[in-house]
C-alpha cells in the first residue's frame, strides 16, 4: 500500500511539474503600430503659426521580453512628426511660400503589462527632435535637439493566428519640457518571434 502511494505521489508531482513548464512561457514580441495623431502645444510653436493645435501621424515600434509573467520591459522608438505647416500670407516678404516642421524620434525604456488581450505601458526616455524650415521649396534650416519625454499607450489585441495579432492602440506622448502632448490612435501589429 505505502509503494501505491509514493508511487502515485511520484506521478502527481510529474505530471504537476511537467503541466507547469509547459505553462511556463518567456517571450520576445515585437510590437508595430500606425497612428494618426493631434498634437497641442502649450504655445504656438512659432511666431507665424495661426494656432498651437496640428494633427499628424507616429510610426511607433516595440520590443518587449516578457518572463513568464505579466509585466514586460523592452525598448520602443519609431517616427512622430508632432506638426507640420505652411505660411504664405502671413510672410513679410511677398511672393514667398515657407514651411516648417517638427518630427522626432523617441529612444525609450519601457514597461509594459498584458493580461486577457488588453497591454498597457509606459515608456521613459530621450526624443531627438528635428526641425525644418523650407522657403519656396528650398530647405533653409535643419535643427536638431533632444528632450527628455514620456509615452503611454493602451492596445487590444486580437489573435489571427499563432503568435500573430493585431487591434486597435491609443497612444500618448509627452514632452513637457517643450510643452508637448499629442494623442494618437490607430492599428498594432504583436507578433511573438521567440517563446521559451
Amino acid at each position: 500500500m505505502r509503494h501505491r502511494l509514493l508511487i502515485l505521489t511520484l506521478f502527481l508531482c510529474a505530471a504537476s511539474a511537467h503541466a507547469a513548464l509547459r505553462d511556463s512561457l518567456y517571450r520576445i514580441e515585437l510590437v508595430g503600430s500606425v497612428l494618426v495623431q493631434a498634437t497641442s502645444y502649450d504655445v504656438a510653436p512659432t511666431s507665424l503659426s495661426a494656432t498651437d493645435r496640428f494633427t499628424g501621424s507616429s510610426l511607433t515600434g516595440r520590443a518587449i521580453w516578457r518572463p513568464n509573467h505579466l509585466l514586460g520591459i523592452g525598448f520602443q522608438t519609431g517616427y512622430t512628426t508632432f506638426s507640420a505647416e505652411e505660411f504664405g500670407e502671413n510672410l513679410p516678404v511677398q511672393q514667398t511660400n515657407a514651411y516648417a516642421s517638427l518630427r522626432a524620434i523617441p529612444l525609450q525604456l519601457v514597461l509594459s503589462m498584458r493580461a486577457y488581450g488588453v497591454e498597457v505601458g509606459t515608456g521613459i526616455g530621450i526624443y531627438l527632435l528635428e526641425s525644418i524650415w523650407r522657403v519656396n521649396g528650398e530647405q533653409r534650416v535643419n535643427s536638431t535637439a533632444t528632450e527628455l519625454g514620456v509615452s503611454s499607450w493602451i492596445g487590444y489585441d486580437i489573435e489571427v493566428v499563432d503568435r500573430l495579432s493585431f487591434g486597435p492602440e491609443l497612444h500618448l506622448h509627452v514632452l513637457s519640457g517643450r510643452g508637448i502632448v499629442a494623442l494618437g490612435a490607430g492599428l498594432r501589429i504583436r507578433y511573438d518571434v521567440i517563446r521559451y
